[in-house]
């Protein structure tokens, strides 16, 4: 077999062990695209559970998320749109068996302003801002008083804990604006 065939086979079968199961009761509903991100694109590096990386370019307009992920190798993973009217389209057949809904919902709990994450959930859900000792900042996702997820920011590096889900998230901002 050609590298070429093998790389996104081994990559999707890596993705399969690893990778968390939609789960419900967060409730969480994907928000409009922030005036300070309109125009503006972001290339970051993620890294679910430490097993699958993918290197993703994010393009935003005043309507709508473009997103395209590549493997380490550089072959693309995924390709779709998102917007407030039509949600989200996928643009080809994804080789990484990833919910991609729930990856355009972590990318929001991470960079969205704060307001604009509260506004996304459910009235029982809740998003808080901790800023601790030396500036440090993070985030913790409640469902019903229960703590399901926790953003730390450190430099360059975003990690994201689901604790619901069981699974971690590295985002690493490769053009940092």
């Amino acid at each position: 077999m050609h590298k070429w065939v093998v790389i996104p086979m081994l990559l999707a079968l890596l993705g399969c062990q690893s990778l968390p199961e939609p789960a419900p009761g967060i409730g969480y509903e994907l928000q409009p695209i922030p005036d300070q991100y309109i125009n503006a694109y972001w290339l970051h590096q993620l890294d679910f559970n430490q097993q699958v990386e993918l290197l993703v370019h994010v393009e935003f307009g005043e309507q709508q998320l473009s997103l395209v992920a590549l493997s380490s190798a550089g072959l693309p993973v995924a390709q779709l749109q998102w917007d407030q009217e039509n949600g989200l389209t996928l643009l080809d057949t994804p080789t990484v068996p990833l919910d991609w809904q729930q990856v355009l919902r972590d990318i929001q709990w991470i960079h969205w302003p704060l307001a604009h994450v509260q506004s996304g959930m459910s009235t029982i859900n809740s998003v808080r801002q901790v800023e601790a000792e030396h500036g440090k900042i993070s985030r913790q996702i409640y469902a019903q008083d229960e703590l399901v997820a926790e953003i730390f920011y450190q430099g360059q590096s975003i990690f994201l804990q689901n604790k619901q889900q069981h699974y971690e998230l590295r985002v690493t901002l490769l053009n940092p604006n």
